[in-house]
């Protein structure tokens, strides 16, 4: 966990190893404070199409994914992305507002095998 008044840099977080490893499907349950982030960490078996979501009971969160050179791919909490084969990072974060509660939530991602298995069209409606 970590909390930011500036934005959170990749190379910070990267360098510090304050990340947890997500695989294929529903993640663990997680919580985030207003102004936290929580940060996982994610490969890719071969290039192609990956999914994205959060599974969660509010539209509050920010949600961006960074390529291992610290460029940043894709913001949003629901994305689509064709990724190399690869390590990435997932930054997720609650923005700090005035009565902001902390936020419980589940990172969803599908297509980590890459070319070898396609994201299911249920995931995608």
């Amino acid at each position: 966990m970590i909390a930011y008044e500036r934005p959170v840099r990749f190379e910070d977080v990267d360098a510090a190893g304050n990340w947890s490893m997500l695989g294929e499907g529903v993640g663990p349950e997680d919580w985030v404070a207003p102004a936290e982030v929580r940060v996982y960490r994610f490969s890719t078996g071969s290039k192609g199409w990956v999914g994205l979501g959060v599974q969660t009971s509010s539209e509050s969160l920010s949600c961006s994914i960074y390529d291992a050179g610290h460029r940043l791919l894709g913001d949003g909490c629901q994305q689509y992305l064709n990724l190399e084969q690869g390590s990435y990072l997932l930054m997720i974060r609650l923005p700090r507002r005035d009565g902001a509660q902390p936020l419980r939530f589940r990172p969803v991602l599908l297509g980590l095998a890459g070319a070898q298995a396609e994201v299911p069209q249920d995931y995608l409606k």
